[in-house]
């Protein structure tokens, strides 16, 4: 039960100090940080196999992507909860990136490329797009693919192809708010503030 309860206290613990992003009077600068872990919990999955064969892997604004200019995290918002998550045995961290970016029209938004650097079979990819039009948005693309060897298929030959598992999601966002987005094998959290202008 303990284990059932972390990520939500985490999410809780995070969220006291929430406000609604202003699209008329809201700044030209935003911080946007985004963890995204591994769920380790097997019993999430329950019966359903959760797009274990997701059949497209392309990554939207894949081609014009660019790669995160990383701020460090220490004493961020989500710095806390990446260290929660990292310490218990049912998650594990595979990206953790915080930079600055422009509220941009939908059309002009700059997709961001985010990739673990793990050497071993499990492999997370993805993009992120961040823009304002009335509200603020996050699109989110991600990809996991989990090597686990070969399984067998309904001919009772085997597949030696990874499990390939997808979150994709396009969301209205608050701002100083986490924002989570789910799936039974892996997660993100995503923190979006506009920068204090001096």
């Amino acid at each position: 039960m303990k284990r059932f309860t972390l990520l939500p206290a985490v999410l809780l613990g995070l969220t006291l100090a929430t406000f609604p992003a202003s699209a008329a009077k809201s700044p030209e600068l935003y911080e946007v940080e985004i963890v995204v872990f591994q769920t380790k919990l097997a019993y999430l999955e329950g019966d359903e196999l959760w797009a274990r064969d997701v059949v497209d892997t392309k990554l939207p604004g894949i081609a014009k992507a660019i790669a995160a200019k990383n701020i460090p995290a220490i004493d961020s918002p989500l710095w806390k909860a990446a260290g929660t998550l990292e310490t218990d045995a049912d998650y594990d961290v595979l990206v953790h990136k915080r930079w600055l970016q422009p509220a941009d029209a939908a059309s002009e938004a700059q997709w961001v490329y985010l990739k673990n650097a793990r050497t071993d079979p499990l492999q997370l990819e993805g993009t992120v797009r961040f823009y304002q039009s009335r509200f603020l948005h996050v699109e989110v693309e991600l990809l996991l693919r989990e090597d686990g060897g070969r399984e067998p298929t309904t001919a009772g030959t085997t597949d030696a192809g990874p499990k390939v598992y997808r979150i994709s999601e396009q969301r209205r966002i608050r701002s100083r708010r986490i924002n989570y987005f789910d799936h039974p094998k892996f997660g993100a959290l995503v923190w979006v503030a506009p920068v204090d202008k001096k």
